[in-house]
């Protein structure tokens, strides 16, 4: 027996797919990316699923390996916007768009009013840099 869950995605993907984001909103993670029970054993990301559906690849297959987003909407379910690769790939396509969080710590500018407020609200008499850093 078929989820719901997973009827629903598949008739979407069985449906007529322009190039716009396919949102599937359902069960998600605090990052956006929709969750389906698979017969209460395990849970599998909707994107993953859409991506082994409709390119015929077991979600088995897809094992160590990312679906990656080009769209960067993380409850995108379009197959045209997704794609299988490695982590190392994730990761530097995600630091390639800036959406790295190394690399928006490291390229962070503080205005002069941000400045002023964190030295009011972190004197030296209450704690060190070391501390907020």
């Amino acid at each position: 027996m078929v989820n719901k869950c997973f009827r629903n995605i598949i008739a979407l993907l069985d449906s007529d797919l322009s190039d716009d984001c396919l949102e599937f909103k359902y069960r998600q993670t605090p990052q956006g990316y929709s969750r389906i029970n698979n017969n209460h054993k395990s849970c599998i990301m909707a994107h993953r699923f859409a991506f082994c559906w409709h390119n015929g690849v077991a979600i088995e297959d897809t094992e160590g390996l990312c679906v990656m987003h080009s769209c960067d909407n993380p409850s995108c379910i379009n197959p045209r916007h997704l794609s299988l690769g490695t982590w190392a790939e994730n990761n530097k396509d995600r630091a390639n768009k800036g959406r790295s969080t190394k690399y928006l710590h490291a390229k962070r500018v503080f205005t002069p009013d941000e400045i002023k407020a964190i030295r009011r609200r972190y004197s030296p008499s209450r704690c060190s840099l070391k501390r907020i850093s």
